[in-house]
């Protein structure tokens, strides 16, 4: 760093105890401050980014907490609306030396002129997306933008007086890229900034452009937690066809109205397959949809379906799935008349819960 041994030179404005410091540091890296590796989430379905969030690896055990609290709702939301298209999740990596935060006013729009923002993708008219973040929460903003709405982990949505947009610290020119960006994959890249594909199928590339350990606290954040919301959407779409089934099957067969049932936790239910006796049960609810329709005498009714897994305590302590079949008539005086309450155990053990009527 310094070529005069001496420290002589009169051209440097500093002490020679100021040097021979600086010069410690130059050849030791200890000395530096260890920078964090972070990353991006966004969540695409058919190409379009529907939610962007991020991580930071120095603190994932606490950080998964807090990401399944605050997005739990929204992937499974996204899951569930949008079962039948394309539905990925990708990672941007980044370190604190290479983004700045370019601060948005309560009387200012966001203007990109000068600036790099971070590129998260594009909405449904093909508008460009920045991160965006206020102080507890993320957001993806188009160009000009000076009112964002927020939604903290409790759902409770604000509008704060100002927030910021993340971009480059530096000019792209003036950045010396990871020599792993250039491999096939990369996607909205913002200088050498850009996106990779993590879920379902990773990109080999993640390999190379950051530690194995990193990677693996990034993927623990968010795997997991997709993989429980695929599988909640597929298990909520095939009950949907189910309540879709019933509610044709008893609209043509004309069931009578039965009698109301409780059902607590634990409860006392009949054993599977007829055979007598009792056994204690926790019941789970798994799922539980709700429709609208008229009946032959034109009142609003609100068809329900719920499906529940029973984990026997006593008896032959096995898993039974029951679903119940509820009809609610709606009437001015906003009282129920009797609900129709169908419920038929499944095949004993784990899987698609089976119906018979």
């Amino acid at each position: 760093m310094f070529s005069d041994e001496s420290f002589s030179s009169g051209h440097f404005p500093a002490t020679l105890d100021f040097c021979a410091r600086a010069n410690r540091l130059s050849r030791n890296p200890t000395y530096f401050i260890q920078l964090r590796d972070r990353c991006l989430f966004r969540l695409m379905v058919g190409g379009v980014c529907r939610y962007v969030t991020k991580g930071d690896s120095d603190n994932a055990a606490s950080y998964r907490c807090a990401i399944r609290q605050a997005t739990s709702e929204i992937p499974e939301t996204n899951f569930q609306q949008f079962l039948n298209q394309d539905i990925c999740i990708d990672i941007c990596l980044y370190s604190d030396d290479k983004v700045i935060s370019v601060e948005v006013g309560d009387s200012d729009s966001f203007d990109a002129t000068g600036h790099f923002p971070i590129l998260t993708g594009y909405d449904e008219s093909g508008r460009a997306l920045y991160f965006a973040h206020s102080d507890f929460a993320e957001a993806s903003v188009v160009e000009g933008t000076s009112f964002v709405a927020f939604a903290d982990k409790f759902w409770t949505m604000s509008a704060p007086n100002r927030f910021w947009v993340m971009a480059l610290r530096f000019d792209p020119s003036d950045i010396l890229a990871h020599p792993a960006s250039s491999i096939e994959g990369a996607m909205d890249p913002t200088g050498p900034l850009h996106w990779r594909r993590l879920w379902p199928v990773e990109d080999p590339a993640l390999q190379f452009l950051t530690r194995e350990k990193v990677l693996a606290r990034f993927k623990s954040m968010m795997s997991l937690l997709l993989d429980q919301c695929a599988q909640s959407a597929t298990r909520r779409s095939d009950c949907a066809e189910e309540l879709d089934r019933v509610v044709s099957y008893r609209s043509s067969q004309r069931c009578p109205d039965v009698g109301k049932e409780d059902y607590g936790n634990p409860q006392m239910t009949g054993l599977p397959h007829g055979r007598r006796g009792y056994e204690q049960v926790e019941t789970t609810c798994i799922s539980k949809i709700s429709k609208s329709r008229q009946n032959s005498r034109g009142e609003d009714q609100t068809v329900s379906l719920e499906i529940k897994e029973n984990k026997g305590f006593g008896g032959e302590g096995k898993n039974t799935f029951h679903i119940i079949f509820l009809i609610r008539t709606n009437i001015k005086t906003g009282e129920m008349n009797k609900h129709s309450m169908c419920q038929r155990p499944a095949l004993v053990g784990k899987g698609k819960p089976q119906r018979n009527i």
